[in-house]
């Protein structure tokens, strides 16, 4: 009985080969590729999902197209090309149309973006979107006092804003549930997304590897009502972040030296890209924050970043981006020149000599 099994048993895995070598379609396999592998992209929506298979895909065909090195945030923005065979790319000039992975809303923008969508008679948004109730809270007391003062003289706007996001599937942060930026930084924000938002201040996700990006309202209703969203293909300023810092050096002084060379219009048309040392991971938040005054800022994802928040969906959403974008958007051979390099201050200045600045 035994050898009858084991006759069968190679017969079977004979039969398997020659059908293998003839092109015969057998039984599925799991994939073992983490692109193959879905991961949810936040713990409030089951249904979303990060799709990096998509991003990998549409990144291989620009980079043959292009036949050139790619820095970070162009690989997040060319990845998610509504057009990536015939889409005309240069910096500077063309129009990207982009498929943002989601959208966020503060609540004093939120309203006549929901307003335009609601014209567009479609049943829900097309697109993960969320709204933020922050910014009508005005700071004059205390916490408490203020969050039931803007309760009470936004009444109207808050109803307004939770039905409508009830019935368009949107996400509703009420009132006092937290600053927008953070939200999206803590709930919302992995390594190599794309995210649009009505607020200048959106590039504060940058901090996580994801472009961040402030719109207006009406870039906000194209994307919510499924279509594809256009942006002046960016240049890019690197900034390469070496050294040590010293003393009483904050991360706030770096970007006072970056706005000073830059200028306040120095920035604009370009995406900052933060790179260099690992040391310097704690500080990619405020880079990005920081830049919003001259550029959308990003930083390149590092794995002590999954530190920042174990209870929520951060330490498995960093951990799987972290090696996703080592298979997808790896680091070209050829990236932006050191633009700062052993930054000392005193007194809050930094001596001119300490920094560079390379632009693309």
């Amino acid at each position: 009985m035994l050898a009858t099994r084991q006759v069968l048993g190679n017969v079977a895995r004979s039969r398997a080969l020659a059908g293998a070598a003839s092109g015969v379609r057998r039984m599925a396999t799991v994939s073992d590729s983490p692109l193959d592998k879905k991961i949810r992209q936040n713990l409030w929506e089951e249904n979303n999902f990060i799709d990096y298979k998509k991003m990998s895909e549409n990144l291989d065909i620009v980079r043959a197209r292009l036949n050139r090195p790619l820095t970070y945030a162009e690989k997040i923005l060319y990845s998610h090309l509504d057009d990536p065979h015939g889409q005309e790319i240069e910096r500077g000039s063309s129009y990207l149309k982009l498929r943002p992975d989601r959208v966020a809303c503060q609540d004093a923008t939120a309203q006549m973006a929901i307003l335009q969508f609601m014209s567009a008679g479609m049943e829900a948004v097309a697109n993960p979107t969320t709204v933020h109730c922050d910014h009508l809270i005005e700071a004059q007391i205390g916490g408490a006092k203020d969050l039931a003062r803007a309760k009470d003289i936004n009444k109207e706007v808050y109803n307004f804003l939770a039905t409508a996001c009830a019935k368009y599937n949107i996400g509703f942060w009420r009132p006092g549930s937290g600053i927008i930026h953070q939200i999206i930084l803590e709930n919302y924000a992995f390594p190599g997304g794309l995210l649009i938002g009505t607020d200048s201040h959106t590039p504060n996700g940058g901090g996580l590897g994801m472009a961040c990006i402030g719109v207006g309202g009406a870039d906000a209703v194209d994307v919510m009502a499924n279509l594809p969203w256009e942006l002046k293909a960016p240049k890019v300023i690197g900034v390469k972040l070496t050294g040590q810092l010293n003393g009483w050096t904050a991360p706030k002084d770096i970007i006072l030296k970056v706005a000073d060379i830059l200028t306040v219009k120095g920035g604009t048309g370009a995406i900052v890209e933060y790179h260099g040392r690992h040391d310097f991971s704690f500080c990619h938040l405020i880079f990005a924050s920081a830049t919003a005054t001259r550029g959308p800022g990003v930083t390149m994802p590092r794995p002590v970043l999954s530190l920042t928040s174990a209870s929520s969906h951060l330490s498995t959403i960093i951990n799987f981006g972290i090696v996703i974008c080592q298979h997808i958007i790896r680091l070209d051979t050829a990236i932006l020149s050191t633009v700062l390099s052993n930054a000392q201050t005193f007194g809050r200045r930094l001596k001119d000599n300490d920094i560079r600045l390379a632009c693309e």
